[in-house]
Formats: C-alpha cells, structure tokens, sequence
C-alpha cells in the first residue's frame, strides 16, 4: 500500500500548495513515512535490520488476519490527531502534518475495511484497556 499513499500524498501536497507552500512537503511526507512504524515493527519482532526481509514479510505474512492483527502500529493511533490540531493553533507545520496523518488513515481505514472486514488498532487507549481486560 506505500505506493498509494505516496501517490494520494503527492496529489494532495500539489493541490495544497498554493495555501500551504513549502509546508505541503509536510503533508506529502507525513502521508507516506507514518508506515515506517511497520518496519519498527518487523525490527522488534523478527529481530532483523533487513530491509528487504522486511517488505517480503509485509507483503505475504500481513496480508493474514491474524498476523496484521498482532501489528502495534505506534505512528497510527488516533490520539495523535488532537495534538496536532491543538498544535497547528501555534504552526503550520501541524496543519500540514494533522493532513498527512489524517489522510494516511482515512487510506488505511479504507484498505483494512476492504481486505479484512473490520478496522482495528488505531487506538492507544483502547489497546491498553483490552490489554488490562486481558489480564484481569
């Protein structure tokens, strides 16, 4: 999916630019280098730099319900829109980053609600209260 959210981030930084300038870079940035907590991920779980091992094993492992569930995707939570809300009140940076963000998951929603069914994940708080339940 990186390549879409590349393409859907280019698009977007091109048309924002005449509001935005330079900052649109942001947005474009944003919207594709959120996936890097994937290859964190695969680092922390595979116990491997390979880059390479990496791609193939998100390409064919995750495409399993099972396995793409066990992702924590730490760049994903929604709680981190807010926060970069409240901060663009201070700087353009955020409103260009909150944008990239937001269209990055609206992409990913998308795609889980399309392969998988559902869409599952994306919050910090309920992932620690399912993991609280859990241990209870």
């Amino acid at each position: 999916m990186l390549w879409q959210h590349f393409t859907v981030s280019t698009i977007i930084a091109i048309a924002l630019y005449p509001f935005l300038g330079l900052w649109s870079l942001v947005v474009y940035v944003t919207g594709f280098l959120i996936d890097s907590d994937h290859y964190l991920f695969y680092i922390i779980k595979k116990k491997s730099w390979n880059i390479k091992k990496a791609y193939r094993y998100f390409r064919t492992e995750t495409q399993k319900v099972s396995e793409y569930k066990k992702m924590v995707k730490v760049f994903h939570f929604l709680e981190y829109i807010p926060v970069m809300l409240i901060a663009s009140l201070f700087h353009t940076l955020f409103i260009a980053a909150a944008i990239g963000f937001v269209a990055h998951i609206i992409m990913d929603f998308i795609y889980e609600e399309h392969a998988f069914g559902s869409v599952r994940g994306y919050s910090l708080l309920s992932r620690l209260s399912a993991g609280k339940q859990k241990a209870l």
